[in-house]
């Protein structure tokens, strides 16, 4: 509904508003608080950031070219990937498993498929270009195709998730599994932003706000029940039932969005707003600054009640963060985004 864009900020407040909220249940969940909504958030806390850009896709419609757009992304996302990740994926590397700082190719391969919490941005890079690609023509022959594609691809990342699942594969070991990863996290969220756009095209464009609100009644119930136990542990795949919660993952996108569009209706969370509007920021910096830095001291200071004590270091963080943001904008910005990138919702 376009009546939910901000002609000021050309935003959409209750995205943005979503996400922010999907940016504190992350740094919840990293934080190590599992119990007890642990199972209630795992499917939806990193799929959301998928599904949510097939939305945006949609709502923010592109005549770019793709060689354009891979030149729009590769400044947004690779910039921020070179200059930021893969210094620190070095230091990781040769901090946890001792690797000699002159094994590039490692470390790129460690790079792109973890075990540090950015692995989203080169997955996110190639699966918003394939996206792109399968979407720039619209006719009919070229939708059926989208849909086949679309099929194969779901297919295949289930076969795969079930692989690892029944043989029980480590993929933080170094194997053909652990790299196969990569390129099917990338047919997984390809996945999710088709999926995104084709609901906010064919469903969520076209519902009142009002249905939307009841259709909370359904949806939460729903995503509570088929959550419970179906998790994917950050995209990292390791779930119970792939279909599951895949349909898990849908569902509590999009309650989420209805609930979102519904509280701005009324009142508009400038908090989560902002932390949504910078949820790339939030995503890159949160872990380092605010969990690693500053985790042991609460955990000593409540060595008799570790719940207790991560509970109030996520409330400390969620101030600690919006500091953050504000400190990187002003300071920082170079680190996560390149100097010709503007702010756009996309």
């Amino acid at each position: 509904m376009e009546c939910s864009l901000n002609k000021e900020t050309n935003r959409y407040n209750y995205i943005d508003m979503a996400k922010g909220i999907i940016i504190l249940l992350v740094m919840y969940y990293h934080i190590g608080i599992y119990y007890p909504i642990e199972q209630y958030i795992d499917s939806i806390i990193m799929p959301f950031f998928f599904f949510v850009s097939g939305v945006l896709a949609y709502k923010n419609k592109s005549d770019k070219s793709i060689k354009d757009y891979i030149k729009d992304k590769t400044k947004k996302l690779l910039y921020c990937f070179c200059i930021f990740y893969i210094p620190l994926m070095i230091v990781e590397s040769y901090y946890y498993y001792t690797i000699d700082f002159f094994s590039p190719i490692i470390i790129i391969l460690l790079s792109i498929n973890g075990p540090l919490v950015l692995w989203f941005i080169p997955v996110l890079y190639f699966s918003s270009i394939l996206f792109f690609i399968i979407n720039k023509k619209q006719d009919r022959i070229n939708k059926i195709i989208k849909v086949i594609i679309l099929i194969i691809c779901i297919v295949v990342s289930c076969i795969f998730i079930q692989y690892l699942n029944t043989y029980k594969i480590n993929i933080y070991e170094f194997n053909i599994e652990s790299f196969a990863l990569f390129p099917i996290r990338i047919l997984f969220s390809y996945t999710l932003m088709e999926l995104g756009y084709l609901i906010e095209k064919y469903i969520l464009s076209k519902i009142k706000l009002l249905y939307k609100s009841l259709s909370l009644l359904i949806l939460i119930p729903i995503y509570i029940y088929i959550s419970k136990d179906n998790y994917m542990f950050y995209m990292n795949l390791g779930m119970h039932s792939v279909f599951i919660t895949y349909i898990s993952s849908i569902v509590g996108s999009i309650a989420l969005l209805n609930l979102c569009e519904l509280i701005t209706k009324f009142i508009l969370v400038k908090f989560l707003s902002f932390i949504g509007k910078n949820s790339f920021t939030a995503m890159i910096y949160h872990m380092i600054f605010c969990i690693d830095i500053f985790y042991e001291p609460f955990i000593y200071i409540a060595n008799n009640n570790v719940y207790l004590g991560k509970f109030i270091y996520f409330i400390v963080c969620i101030p600690l963060l919006y500091f953050l943001i504000k400190l990187v904008n002003k300071y920082l910005l170079f680190t996560v985004k390149h100097p010709k990138i503007n702010n756009k919702n996309i």
